[in-house]
């Protein structure tokens, strides 16, 4: 059987956790769910949608995640990969690519690019990026160094660092501070989250480096201190600096065909068997990098 923790601090529904946790579908994992082989602290799992929280124990029997895992479609792709050892993976994801397969895409996404890498081996996503954010995933190679790994995202000891072009300049007063503001999902909208009138609110803190300023809008280095969905996107739109082409959060139209200007392009963390520290810094994206000459090159 295989059993991990569930170390997120925010409630999730299970069949969402298999998903992620796994690397399958969520119709896959409805299925495991249906096949009564899904175990939350040793009770039987029967719904999608029971709530999994903090060090919650899940089991599967590992039967049934083989053959989930065989019907996962391996998608011939030309992995950029950053660091690899016996545990673990660091990979790079480009925009545009979601990193686990949905009821709408299960061909082209990262999980599908990493089961064509990893053949019959077994893998798991140790954390997220949105699918328009470039950058760095941590990819575990069994179960024990997932658990060590997103241990330390729970502690808040991993550190991550995230460049941005944001609309609008800063005051030349304020370019290095916090942002300190709880973030919940929004009750007008389930696919959004918020920073004031929030459903379940948690904390959430954000340092912003200002790096270049422009005409009109601004190079970031942006260190997250928490880990919450859309962190980055919802606190920089609660400050007047929405990402540039946000498609959630964003305030004007797109100025170019690449979606949001966001990558993640910083990692440092204790290797789960050897304890070292590692440490990993990736380039811009082309596309990156020539928005910034064109802003660069603007005129009043």
């Amino acid at each position: 059987m295989q059993t991990f923790k569930y170390l997120e601090s925010n409630n999730e529904r299970i069949d969402k956790v298999l998903s992620s946790y796994l690397n399958i579908s969520r119709t896959h994992a409805a299925k495991l769910i249906e096949q009564n082989v899904v175990y939350l602290n040793d009770q039987l799992i029967t719904k999608p949608k029971h709530l999994v929280v903090l060090n919650d124990q899940i089991k599967v029997l590992e039967t049934e995640i083989k053959e989930i895992n065989t019907n996962t479609l391996a998608y011939e792709y030309d992995l950029k990969i950053i660091y690899e050892d016996n545990d673990l993976l660091v990979v790079y994801k480009p925009s545009g690519m979601l990193v686990h397969p949905s009821v709408y895409n299960e061909q082209d996404t990262l999980v599908n690019a990493l089961k064509f890498y990893f053949k019959d081996q077994y893998f798991y996503i140790a954390h997220r990026l949105d699918k328009f954010t470039s950058g760095m995933l941590i990819v575990a190679k069994n179960p024990e160094a997932l658990e060590k790994i997103q241990s330390q995202f729970m502690n808040c000891s991993v550190d991550k660092a995230y460049y941005a072009l944001v609309e609008n300049r800063f005051d030349d007063a304020h370019l290095h501070f916090m942002i300190d503001e709880p973030i919940g999902h929004s009750y007008q909208d389930k696919l959004r989250m918020r920073t004031s009138n929030s459903k379940n609110p948690k904390e959430a803190k954000t340092i912003v480096k200002v790096l270049e300023q422009y005409i009109n809008t601004a190079l970031v280095s942006v260190q997250i201190i928490t880990g919450r969905t859309h962190q980055i996107r919802v606190h920089m739109r609660h400050i007047n600096h929405p990402v540039i082409n946000d498609p959630l959060y964003g305030s004007r139209k797109h100025v170019t065909d690449y979606e949001q200007f966001l990558h993640a392009y910083y990692l440092k963390f204790i290797h789960p068997t050897t304890n070292q520290i590692l440490e990993f810094k990736d380039e811009l994206p082309n596309e990156f990098l020539e928005m910034i000459n064109k802003l660069k090159h603007e005129r009043y």
